[in-house]
């Protein structure tokens, strides 16, 4: 499989999940701990049923080790929970900076995650990038805000795909910020010494799909 067929099969939740883990690794320890002591299973026992080392468990919980999104679901098919139970679940919406309420879609800390995602992604494009880091971006970009227009959903527009009318605003915004991203990271790509032109045209189709849906 080619590195972009790679980055294209990554879905939304996958892209998601594993930022999130990586920015609050130190909460999801505590989180993956009180799951396991919740159903009262043993450090050992929860590796041994999730096929792993008993030593890498212990170092995931003490916040050592960097799992990936193979591992968490593997914890999470041992302890009977999807992976987003994994993560800790918001307390209450987190403030904007107009002092507004953060919206809660689909999950609680949905908001928080794309927003670092987001900020992550554009900060590292300002920097040293190489092509392939750059592709990538433009395609996980995409692939975002397909998930948070609803594009798998039939209709025309968010009303119509069944978004709330207390998120429809929210969304809208983050799809924008997402479709400025993809333009910048295509930018990056293109200046790259592994541009190729049907690349770029096919991200700027998927570029042209998005913006009639939002």
């Amino acid at each position: 499989m080619s590195y972009s067929n790679f980055i294209s099969s990554l879905t939304c939740a996958q892209v998601l999940m594993y930022n999130w883990f990586q920015a609050s690794a130190e909460v999801t320890m505590d989180r993956i701990r009180e799951l396991r002591n919740l159903t009262g299973v043993s450090q050992a026992r929860l590796a041994v049923t999730a096929g792993m080392d008993p030593a890498t468990l212990n170092r995931i919980e003490q916040g050592k080790g960097n799992p990936n999104l193979k591992t968490l679901e593997k914890l999470a098919d041992a302890l009977g929970v999807e992976v987003a139970e994994l993560f800790p679940k918001a307390q209450a919406p987190l403030p904007l900076d107009s002092g507004e309420e953060r919206g809660l879609f689909p999950y609680p800390w949905m908001s928080v995650t794309l927003d670092r995602l987001i900020e992550d992604w554009g900060r590292r494009l300002e920097g040293e990038v190489d092509g392939r880091y750059a592709h990538a971006v433009a395609i996980a970009a995409m692939d975002t805000m397909g998930a948070v227009l609803l594009m798998g959903e039939p209709g025309e527009t968010l009303r119509d795909r069944g978004v709330p009318e207390n998120e429809l605003e929210e969304r809208s915004e983050v799809a924008q910020r997402l479709y400025e991203l993809s333009g910048r990271a295509i930018d990056r790509y293109r200046d790259s010494d592994i541009f190729e032109s049907d690349e770029e045209q096919r991200v700027q189709e998927l570029r042209a799909e998005m913006r009639l849906a939002s």
